[in-house]
């Protein structure tokens, strides 16, 4: 067990480093998405489009940072991403109660409270570039995803500081998205809200997200309509869970069937249940949540990673690993432990083996010696954008919370 923590503190301290060296400035994947002319190709395609993308693909998968230098991209600062840094900092307190990491997540706070999207009269974020979705969302459109996202980190810090100010924020964001996002209402009492203000798209992992965040905020400040609104959203959530445990990415009803059953969504909704079923004490819902849960993290171990840990991308495909299925594991499995009781023994010690060769193959396979993370790896290529949203912070969170579930486990002797 000691060996394991050792590794994780030196690919925390190399992680943290670069990312002080180098700041809150990066390229992100989807910063081309939104560049004029693929968007253009990405729009009704044919097969002179087609044609097109192959070799800008071929050259973003050689060197994506040449293919930006040519598109004349900037690096910027996505909220989303210091909202997944604030966290991990925060995370990193906890499991260190080394009090500067907590003034690191205070000053990536601040730097959210000033960079919301100001056009609206409560606190929400998204992207500071154009971007190509089901629809085209313009820069600084607010994303329902990347504000949940941004809330989290703010009610972590109220709990541990008690100071108001950032609780006020979350709950101005979870107003936000009950009056300013599209609510579906379903035939099962459920609801969901749409990804952005401008489409209908009804995407899972965001709406278990934003069901743990605002019951979460509406049993802290005393909110009733939040955790109403929050249990019609498992509702939903649970309803589109298919009979083997898994979801699609998109409700059945949006796509007319079937969308991608990918690795990282998985682990978000999985995530969002475990908080759900927390928060929900003994209530008699738990039991029912806990079920779910318990389907889905069977499939989810069934399908989903190789017997060297590896996370494969879809059940049926490995290539190309993102970063993001090592990172949204690595959280899962290190959050676990807060059900372990709806947990069965034996399915508990396969999460906890599962993860420990999960995080010794992603640090040893995705972190390059600099101390930064990949974005993606293939067969027969590593793609090195070092992008502080999709990377380093998701990487920073994962891997600080797997060092407070170890050394808290060592502690406890429970391993």
């Amino acid at each position: 067990m000691n060996d394991i923590i050792i590794k994780i503190q030196v690919s925390l301290k190399i992680l943290i480093n670069w990312i002080e060296k180098n700041g809150w400035v990066s390229y992100d994947p989807n910063d081309v998405k939104g560049h004029p002319f693929f968007i253009a190709l990405l729009s009704k395609q044919n097969f002179f489009k087609k044609l097109l993308l192959f070799p800008l693909y071929s050259i973003y998968i050689i060197t994506p940072v040449t293919l930006r230098y040519i598109l004349k991209i900037k690096p910027t600062i996505t909220p989303g991403g210091m909202g997944f840094l604030a966290a991990g900092y925060i995370e990193l307190y906890k499991a260190t109660k080394d009090t500067q990491n907590l003034k690191k997540a205070k000053q990536i706070l601040g730097w959210l409270k000033n960079n919301r999207i100001d056009r609206y009269k409560d606190y929400c974020w998204g992207f500071p570039f154009d971007w190509q979705s089901t629809v085209l969302i313009p820069k600084n459109t607010p994303i329902t995803y990347t504000t949940v996202e941004c809330v989290k980190p703010f009610v972590e810090y109220y709990k541990i500081t008690k100071d108001k100010d950032y609780l006020n924020v979350a709950i101005s964001a979870c107003k936000f998205i009950d009056k300013n996002i599209d609510k579906k209402q379903h035939s099962n009492n459920g609801i969901s809200f749409s990804y952005t203000p401008l489409d209908d798209a009804e995407v899972i992992n965001s709406n278990a997200i934003v069901a743990s965040v605002l019951l979460e905020v509406g049993q802290i400040a005393g909110i009733k309509e939040f955790i109403e609104i929050a249990d019609k959203i498992i509702l939903f959530v649970l309803a589109e869970q298919l009979s083997d445990g898994s979801w699609y990415y998109f409700s059945r009803r949006y796509k007319n069937g079937s969308s991608i059953i990918d690795n990282y969504h998985t682990a978000m909704v999985l995530q969002s249940l475990t908080k759900i079923i927390l928060l929900k004490g003994d209530s008699k819902k738990r039991d029912t949540y806990a079920e779910s849960l318990i389907k889905g993290l069977k499939f989810y171990l069934d399908n989903f990673f190789t017997s060297k840990g590896i996370p494969k991308i879809t059940p049926d495909k490995v290539y190309p690993i993102n970063i993001a299925s090592c990172a949204e594991a690595i959280t899962l499995f290190s959050q676990v432990d807060i059900v372990k009781r709806e947990v069965p023994p034996d399915l508990f010690r396969r999460i906890q083996e599962v993860n420990k060769k999960l995080i010794l193959w992603t640090i040893d396979n995705m972190q390059d010696p600099n101390g930064a993370f990949i974005e993606r790896k293939y067969s027969f290529k590593k793609i090195k954008l070092y992008s502080i949203r999709w990377g380093q912070a998701f990487m920073l969170r994962s891997m600080a919370l797997s060092l407070l579930f170890f050394t808290s486990t060592t502690k406890n002797g429970t391993n």
